[in-house]
């Protein structure tokens, strides 16, 4: 007679465990350790999902997203803020190292000004409150054993102040912003400084460098078994003066050094705002792809006989 560990491989003999599909939740689930260090690892969620996808499997941003959410929530939250935290380690380094009398208030208004607090780039009410910043640098400090290098404000007073430099910019307009279109027919207002080095993009998207602005222009190197000169379009563009300005210029060279480059035109010139692997976010863009292509052939369309080569 059998045992029952006998018995029981017997019964299951039948079961080929290599044509059993493991769903992407399972997937999840049997690697839930690894995810829990990839979430506190301080890489961004699209890093995350490309370390999971190099180490254990494919997997979309949405779906791993989706399942932190559902079995990691206090984990994701946490780690979403530990990654904000260490985004400005450099600046909050510096600023510990080289003032006299550190104060976190000081260092926290810093940031804050900076726009380095948000939890989503172009959303305006998201950054981190001081209380949750404060609890994040003690803790990184203490694990470092420098938790005395800064003084800890009194947080009810900064509170106060800060409810009251946000009454006074609710009341005085600043003439030095820019106002940008965006798809969905509304506008934000823009400092040039943050036009010089970043772009607005779809609040809460999935997808990185999602850019909602609506005037945006894309021109690829080789298309439909042609070949553009980016060259020539930037001639055309700062001789005729064709654009609007603080447009956005996506140029994908894919096919020359596998780049895609982000140009912003400012007072006819292109300052290049991001450098991007082509390969790698063309497909999550193609709504974005297709919008500036549109505008490129609508706006150049009489100066194709010069770009094209």
């Amino acid at each position: 007679m059998k045992n029952k560990k006998e018995i029981f491989i017997d019964l299951i003999s039948c079961l080929d465990e290599t044509n059993i599909k493991i769903s992407k939740k399972d997937l999840f689930l049997q690697n839930i350790e690894y995810i829990k260090k990839l979430l506190f690892s301080g890489l961004s969620t699209k890093r995350q999902v490309d370390k999971f996808c190099e180490e254990i499997d494919i997997i979309s941003r949405s779906a791993y997203e989706k399942y932190c959410k559902e079995f990691l929530k206090e984990e994701y939250e946490k780690g979403l803020l530990n990654t904000l935290f260490l985004r400005n380690l450099k600046t909050i380094a510096y600023f510990i190292t080289e003032e006299k009398n550190p104060k976190a208030s000081e260092l926290y208004k810093k940031l804050l000004e900076n726009g380095s607090l948000k939890q989503f780039r172009n959303k305006k009410d998201s950054s981190i409150d001081y209380s949750t910043f404060i609890n994040l640098l003690k803790e990184f400090l203490k694990d470092k054993g420098y938790e005395e290098l800064i003084e800890y404000d009194n947080i009810s007073n900064l509170n106060e102040e800060n409810e009251t430099n946000n009454k006074t910019e609710i009341k005085i307009e600043n003439p030095n912003k820019i106002k940008i279109d965006l798809v969905d027919d509304t506008s934000e207002y823009c400092n040039l400084e943050f036009l010089k080095t970043n772009f607005i993009e779809f609040e809460n998207s999935y997808i990185d460098n999602n850019i909602k602005e609506k005037n945006v222009y894309y021109i690829q190197a080789r298309y439909i078994d042609k070949e553009y000169s980016f060259e020539n379009f930037k001639k055309i563009v700062l001789e005729n003066s064709l654009i609007e300005n603080y447009s956005i210029i996506i140029h994908n060279n894919s096919t020359i050094d596998t780049k895609l480059y982000i140009y912003r035109y400012i007072n006819n010139g292109l300052i290049l705002l991001k450098t991007l692997d082509a390969l790698s976010c063309v497909f999550e863009l193609e709504e974005l792809i297709r919008r500036g292509r549109e505008n490129f052939f609508y706006k150049f369309e009489k100066y194709l006989n010069r770009i094209i080569t």
